[in-house]
């Protein structure tokens, strides 16, 4: 994957080009580098291919990572003139000089932008909505740094790295910030969906950030079969397939869920219809014989069905601990332990020549649904359906399912909080008062504050954000087909009810893909989690870990006595509760190694 870097300060400081350079060389990776230095601003892209351009138009230099599907319909729509332009930058300097900020919502795809005005001296910044493709910035001794990774910033200013250690604590126990929080101090990340103002003259002064885009309402179900949405919805992600398909080789993750068995069974679609784009894609799969989280049968299932070119990896081979700890000295930021199957995913596109990776990252936040559109319900007055839906999807006792109904219903109408939050016991008391929280939510349905708090929490959490650096260190490219923004303002448009129908979780995706996907696929409810291999070697890691020594513990992040009692119990393989917690409490205790003076692991080199 390709990047960004730019450097803003005085137009007459004879280091920007230095400094610029410094930032380029942590990031052979990412490919060759195009460089342009105008005023006040040394700008440069890295690009493996066409995933990365510097364009101009008018007053309007632009460097541009990631892709756009929608120029034609765009440029048609608004008569605009792309002046010769062929690559994704001078499309959207043109773009940018007919509609300034408002273009960005109207863009379909993935990215990351820097755009300098001449004539202002002033540097816009932006992504898109979800987030995709990552971008940091980091203002330090008069001048500003962005970029694509915050090695590259930091590289840049020569900045001495120091934790953040509100956001590590607050990550630990889920309660992250607005989006712009990251772990090093000082380095702070372009919240997705919206657009940052510098002024390169006078990086001292004031960042002005603003949303571009907000969520859309609800709208009514009145009037609307299932059998329409799940059509829209069809329609909908089709499009968001076709859209987000390169001109390269590339592998869809398969797995035996629905959300990547979806853009595996569309692009087949595509691909029988004459998309040569989609005939350039394969099918890769991590198995994992032995283990309830093996999905063998069902990717079988799928192949028989779809045909097509596929890839099978043995992932128990793998000693996961091993290659968690591999990936400390390569990511920016705390990370999920599942992490690991992305480094084995892009080494297998690496080996396989294949430039790309297509994710099903999104059906879980945009398609799932939520019991809480029973409160909408509810302020409805559709008592009845409430009470049979109800019944459907809260599982338990008649007394668990009773709280589970005021939880849903009644307690959000009344406004009133579920439950005081409580900082769990190994947590520092002196870490309390700063851990961050999410930003309120603005939309009024119920469905919809899940919606946007889901949104929030990805955008501070930047899942993505890691496996975007693992792959392209690998010289691999991501794409997410369901983070279509067309498909977020379907989501959040879709009265609540629909997306479960009152039966269970991805009940109108299921109605949507019945046809292309196997019948055991698309009524299949038990989907497990890939914890297995992981549980297979904690244990035995956790009876070698000395949690005194800890720099968390240090650092008064952690308690010892009470982090040393889940390490006992993961130990003696009586820690169900505690697995993950003692794994996230592991990586967060390697990643705070890498703040501690003399330590190998500082920010990541090639």
């Amino acid at each position: 994957m390709g990047a960004i870097l730019a450097v803003l300060g005085e137009a007459v400081d004879p280091e920007l080009p230095e400094r610029l350079e410094k930032m380029i060389a942590v990031s052979p990776y990412r490919g060759q580098a195009e460089r342009l230095l105008a005023g006040g601003v040394a700008l440069a892209v890295q690009s493996l291919g066409s995933d990365a351009s510097i364009g101009e138009a008018g007053p309007y230099v632009v460097a541009f990572q990631g892709w756009v599907a929608n120029w034609e319909e765009l440029e048609r729509s608004l008569h605009l003139e792309s002046r010769g332009a062929t690559c994704d930058a001078g499309r959207l300097a043109v773009a940018f000089e007919a509609l300034g900020e408002g273009v960005f919502a109207r863009l379909r795809g993935e990215f990351a932008t820097v755009i300098f005005d001449r004539r202002t001296g002033v540097v816009v910044a932006a992504r898109d909505v979800y987030g995709v493709r990552p971008l940091f910035f980091h203002q330090h001794a008069g001048r500003t740094y962005v970029a694509s990774e915050i090695n590259q910033v930091l590289a840049g200013s020569g900045a001495t790295q120091q934790l953040d250690e509100a956001f590590l604590a607050s990550w630990l126990v889920s309660r992250y910030g607005g989006g712009e929080d990251t772990m090093y101090l000082g380095v702070r990340r372009v919240i997705p969906g919206h657009a940052y103002t510098f002024a390169a003259s006078d990086p001292g002064r004031a960042t002005h950030c603003t949303a571009y885009w907000e969520p859309p309402i609800e709208g009514p179900a009145r009037g609307r079969s299932e059998t329409a949405f799940a059509d829209e919805l069809r329609f909908i992600l089709d499009r968001a397939v076709g859209r987000a398909l390169a001109d390269k080789p590339g592998l869809v993750t398969l797995s035996g869920g629905m959300d990547s068995t979806t853009i595996w069974a569309l692009a087949r679609r595509r691909a029988s219809n004459g998309d040569a784009r989609a005939d350039l894609v394969a099918a890769v799969s991590l198995l994992f014989p032995g283990f309830e989280c093996d999905e063998s049968l069902f990717i079988s299932e799928i192949l028989t069905q779809t045909g097509g070119e596929a890839i099978s990896l043995d992932a128990t081979t793998v000693e996961p601990f091993a290659a968690i700890e591999g990936l400390i000295g390569v990511v920016e930021g705390p990370f999920v332990a599942s992490l690991y199957h992305g480094q084995l995913i892009a080494d297998a596109a690496r080996n396989a020549g294949r430039g790309v990776v297509y994710y099903g990252f999104g059906g879980d936040e945009w398609l799932t649904g939520s019991p809480h559109y029973l409160g909408d319900e509810l302020r409805r007055r559709h008592v009845i359906r409430v009470m049979a839906d109800a019944r459907t999807l809260l599982h338990g006792t008649r007394r668990e399912r009773l709280r589970k109904l005021a939880r849903f219903t009644v307690v959000p109408m009344s406004g009133l909080a579920w439950r005081r939050y409580r900082a769990p016991a190994w947590l520092h008391p002196s870490q309390t008062a700063a851990l961050l929280s999410l930003p309120a939510a603005t939309v009024r349905s119920r469905a919809g504050k899940v919606l946007q708090r889901t949104l929030a929490r990805h955008r501070a959490v930047s899942y993505l954000g890691n496996a975007e650096l693992v792959a392209a260190r690998a010289g691999i490219e991501i794409r997410c087909p369901l983070h279509d923004l067309d498909l977020i303002e379907f989501a959040f448009r879709t009265p609540g009810r629909v997306f479960m129908g009152g039966q269970w979780d991805k009940h109108l995706l299921r109605v949507a893909m019945a046809g292309l996907l196997p019948v055991s696929v698309v009524e299949r409810r038990d989907k497990p989690e890939f914890s297995g291999p992981i549980r297979r070697w904690v244990s035995s890691f956790a009876r070698g870990e000395g949690v005194p020594s800890w720099h968390l513990v240090a650092r008064n992040i952690v308690i010892a006595e009470e982090v040393e009692r889940i390490r006992k119990e993961v130990a003696g393989d009586d820690g169900v509760e505690n697995f993950y917690r003692f794994v996230e409490l592991v990586i967060a205790e390697r990643l705070c190694r890498r703040f501690e003076s003399g330590h190998p692991n500082g920010p990541a080199r090639p």
